[in-house]
């Protein structure tokens, strides 16, 4: 028994150790192919040497383990004065080269002592993600040399209200009825400046047209109404692009449908069948006329183009205005079912969709169950859908304009209509 048990030990061992030599294998692979052309001799570390130092932190992650960590400490140690070392004798010789060899190597080390510990999936996801990093180097400069100076800007007033304001603000409920919450209402806020800002880098890094369509797709998960107000808000600095950016709210559109489909099933799958014909068809019209806005979109004026727009990456003035008007809706919708009872749950259902549909959602399908029927419930949720939908379009004509204006209201209310029709019929 002690001997299998040692057997199976020793197995365990041998895994870990592969996985840290197959850790610096990756790395090594990437740094000997960018010095592929180098003459012998002149090279930095490469694969063997990379190699050599996952497999050498590995070994020291298993002795470590009964000896104390100092054993590993000493052993990183004596690696970071040989690669000083070698680091000198190269800049003595007149070449130029940067640190980003002799960091990844320390790296490496490290990351088969993880593997060592047990620790292999952080260790070769991270392991991966540096390689990626390593090759993407190219790619990474050319981003930074476009970036400017206000987007620079931008990003860090972006870091400030994300990582300094947003730990602060209380996560509870005040005022009447415990609604404004400040921690939640202040997240809108950054979900506003921080789409605004994906959206301006997106089209000046990989062009507007892509740029747009990928920021409502991953906008349209998050708040399709945010992202609404984001496009609307480029299409002032870029008029050439409102098929292209009103493409882009009927995307976050369509994909809140799908969305919200999955959390009715998540707390109320007894209402599929009421909302699945419904949002079935919403979700096809409003697909066939964002596919046929971005068809038309592709001969815009700087469609193609990767030029900034003149206006700032995000006014967080704008962001601010619609967090504040997210808790004056979500206070008066708590005021009027207050006051007017589930019996009055349709108006509500108008008033939340204003905003926001994952509340209305919640609330409703925590009902079914109860004494609320099913049928009621589905059409109460469909209800905020549809209001949700016809108020992007009025968001996008107040901001945008009456160009972009159009395409939107006609590609959401035929959304909008198949979906009531859908209803009518199944109901």
């Amino acid at each position: 028994m002690g001997g299998g048990g040692g057997q199976m030990e020793q197995g365990d061992v041998l895994i870990r150790l592969a996985v840290a030599l197959g850790i610096g294998l990756i790395v090594g692979l990437e740094r000997g192919w960018q010095q592929r052309d180098a003459a012998e001799g002149s090279r930095e570390l490469g694969l063997r040497s990379f190699a050599l130092i996952g497999l050498g932190g590995g070994a020291l992650g298993v002795v470590s383990q009964p000896l104390g960590g100092a054993v590993f400490g000493l052993a990183l140690l004596a690696l970071v004065g040989l690669l000083a070392v070698a680091h000198g004798l190269a800049a003595r010789d007149g070449a130029d080269r940067g640190l980003t060899t002799e960091i990844t190597a320390m790296t490496v080390f490290g990351l088969g002592g993880m593997a060592a510990l047990d620790l292999t999936i952080p260790a070769v996801a991270s392991a991966v993600v540096m390689t990626i990093l390593l090759s993407g180097k190219p790619v990474l400069h050319r981003w930074l040399r476009s970036i400017a100076p206000g987007e620079m800007s931008a990003v860090l007033q972006m870091a400030l209200i994300t990582a300094v304001v947003l730990p602060i603000l209380p996560n509870q409920g005040y005022g009447p009825y415990g609604v404004l919450n400040p921690y939640t209402i202040w997240w809108m806020v950054i979900l506003v400046a921080g789409l605004s800002l994906v959206g301006h880098l997106a089209s000046r890094l990989i062009g507007a047209r892509r740029g747009v369509l990928l920021t409502a797709a991953f906008g349209g998960l998050a708040s399709s109404t945010a992202t609404a107000l984001s496009l609307s808000r480029m299409a002032v600095n870029q008029p050439g692009l409102h098929r292209t950016l009103a493409a882009g709210v009927v995307m976050a559109s369509i994909i809140m449908l799908p969305r919200m489909t999955l959390m009715v099933l998540a707390i109320a799958p007894a209402l599929m069948p009421f909302l699945l014909v419904p949002v079935a068809a919403m979700t096809l019209c409003g697909a066939l006329a964002c596919a046929l806005l971005v068809l038309t979109g592709t001969t815009e004026q700087g469609s193609r183009s990767t030029s900034a727009p003149a206006a700032a990456p995000f006014e967080l003035g704008i962001a601010v205005k619609f967090g504040a008007l997210l808790a004056v809706v979500q206070l008066v919708a708590s005021a009027l079912r207050d006051w007017v009872g589930d019996a009055g749950l349709y108006a509500l259902a108008v008033i939340a969709g204003l905003a926001d549909v994952d509340a209305m959602i919640l609330s409703t399908g925590g009902m079914v169950g109860g004494s609320l029927p099913l049928q009621t419930a589905a059409n109460v949720i469909l209800l905020t859908a549809m209001v949700n939908t016809v108020a992007k379009a009025v968001i996008v004509a107040a901001v945008a304009g009456r160009r972009m204006a159009v395409a939107v209201t006609l590609s959401l209310l035929t959304s909008v209509l198949s979906g009531g029709m859908a209803l009518w019929l199944t109901s």
